[in-house]
């Protein structure tokens, strides 16, 4: 699950409302913390 966390980028150009890259980075943040 670490390769998700990375994939995820808080700079994403196809990401045209700024809430759903919040919510993809809010998802990241919990992937890497239930991969500790």
């Amino acid at each position: 699950m670490q390769n998700n966390a990375g994939a995820f980028k808080f700079s994403e150009p196809e990401a045209e409302n700024p809430e759903d890259v919040t919510i993809f980075d809010v998802q990241a943040l919990f992937i890497a913390l239930a991969d500790k």
